[in-house]
């Protein structure tokens, strides 16, 4: 058995390390590759995660360099003193397969103020030479090609244009955004202050309804609705907020991702109403919730799951029947619970009732615990799927214990295994997050495989993006389906 399994794996996996690290001169630069990143702007947008490929002469930095090199990363503002924003950016290097990337970030109000200037310098010392080489220094520019400007008294906002910029007249604005919500702004600031200072001219005004994991696992029975502000914008005393959510009962401000403070409100036909200076994140449920709880942040946002048995098949009746109730609660999002075999043609009418309402529809297929609690989650574009697909998944089941148990034999690694009830192609690329145990492992050096236990062979994940949330679900991209074995590091023979 031993060397059967050793036998395929390596006739799989091991090649001539000249095919993998090319040849580079010792004097090659170390350089960053923005040609995928960048916008037609040529901007970075602010609030996003880009990876960007760090090249070693003419091709992406593999991981065999780690062994001569060691590499360092430093970001700096370099905006003029005057259009500075306080908001930082974070930069660190990724490894994504074999390869080295740059993660980059900033968080969504950066470029309030107006566009950043980000200058990202990584150091290399040659560990041989003993000696740095060149740094790689690039400039990027974080923000917005234009802003919507704004000098009547009411404005209704686009989220795909949603910067905008305030005429020097307007003391208020009565913003309207796109779920329905409403927001009286004082663009003034408070009147003992000088009336020179902090007048609110530009800002992001960006809003989303999208659900939240840690929520849905701790009320996976709630019926819950949020609003979340891509930037904590402050404007001036007396501003009024109008939370648009005609069937909830108390509404809570998501304080530091993981608490909730309650709201006191006034209640305004389909309105929930009370006075605030920052556009935060706010939960609506129509049963009062624990506000000391520290996983309480997020929801389903508006649609109950569609009710199933534990590996139902998922019938296209059913499906648009929860795409109809979704859609109604101006939710793009439809969930199922318990699904296994998925049909095109249930997706295929997701897909027809998001394009009647103009929505880009999200699907979600999730596994319970016996408590209720959710631990997989597969996410699915309907408008991209090719196919029909198996959406079970268990991390604790006969075959993913038996797949780590191999893996634990032959390899020198820890390991943990999700076994995907997909075989072979999922038809497009999905998302999962899953709870599955990753303790003692270095979480900052995941790799990621699928294993045919068929053949006996296994094969690198290609570009699985992996993140870990605060809740402590991994999340990763894949293409394919069956065990998906999770490994600290390349995989290593005893």
């Amino acid at each position: 058995m031993k060397k059967t399994l050793i036998l395929s794996l390596a006739l799989l996996l091991v090649l001539p390390l000249s095919l993998l690290v090319p040849a580079a001169a010792e004097s090659a630069p170390i350089y960053l590759d923005l040609s995928e990143v960048l916008e037609e702007s040529g901007f970075l947008s602010p609030g996003e995660t880009y990876y960007i490929p760090v090249m070693y002469g003419n091709y992406t930095l593999h991981r065999e360099e780690l062994e001569r090199y060691r590499f360092t990363v430093k970001v700096e503002n370099t905006t003029a003193d005057e259009d500075r924003s306080s908001s930082r950016a974070s930069a660190s290097l990724a490894l994504i397969g074999d390869y080295r990337y740059l993660k980059f970030s900033t968080g969504a109000s950066v470029a309030n103020k107006a566009n950043q200037e980000f200058t990202i310098t990584i150091n290399c010392y040659d560990k041989v030479d003993k000696e740095y080489t060149d740094p790689a220094v690039e400039v990027v520019e974080v923000g917005f090609s234009s802003s919507e400007y704004v000098n009547e008294s009411s404005f209704t906002v686009d989220n795909s244009a949603a910067v905008v910029e305030f005429s020097d007249s307007l003391t208020d604005c009565l913003i309207t955004f796109p779920d329905g919500s409403r927001f009286a702004a004082v663009l003034v600031p408070n009147s003992r202050r000088n009336q020179d200072e902090g007048i609110l001219r530009r800002t992001n005004l960006y809003s989303t309804t999208s659900p939240v994991l840690p929520i849905e696992n701790k009320y996976p029975n709630e019926d819950l609705e949020y609003l979340t502000f891509a930037s904590n914008t402050t404007f001036g005393d007396n501003s009024i907020l109008r939370v648009y959510a005609p069937d909830m009962k108390y509404i809570y401000r998501i304080k530091n991702q993981n608490t909730l403070e309650k709201i006191n409100f006034t209640r305004s036909g389909d309105y929930l109403v009370f006075t605030t200076k920052t556009l935060d994140s706010y939960v609506m449920s129509p049963r009062e919730l624990s506000a000391t709880t520290s996983t309480t942040t997020g929801s389903t946002t508006g649609s109950a799951p569609a009710p199933s048995s534990p590996g139902a098949t998922l019938s296209a009746a059913t499906a648009g029947a929860a795409a109809d109730t979704a859609f109604a609660a101006r939710s793009p999002y439809v969930r199922f619970v318990g699904i296994g075999s998925v049909p095109l043609e249930a997706m295929q009418s997701v897909a027809t009732k998001a394009r009647a309402k103009g929505l880009s529809a999200l699907v979600y297929f999730d596994t319970l615990n016996a408590s209720g609690g959710v631990t997989t989650r597969i996410y699915a574009y309907p408008a991209t799927v090719t196919k029909g697909f198996n959406a079970s998944a268990s991390y604790d089941d006969a075959t993913a214990t038996s797949v780590r148990n191999t893996f634990s034999r032959w390899f020198k690694n820890k390991v943990a295994v999700l076994n995907l009830g997909q075989s072979g192609d999922f038809g497009t690329k999905v998302e999962v997050a899953t709870l599955m145990n990753l303790s003692g492992m270095d979480t900052k050096q995941l790799r990621f495989y699928s294993y045919n236990s068929a053949r006996n062979t296994y094969a690198p994940l290609a570009a699985p993006s992996y993140w870990i949330d605060n809740a402590g679900y991994l999340h990763f991209s894949t293409t394919v389906g069956g065990a998906i074995v999770v490994s600290e590091g390349p995989l290593t023979s005893v």
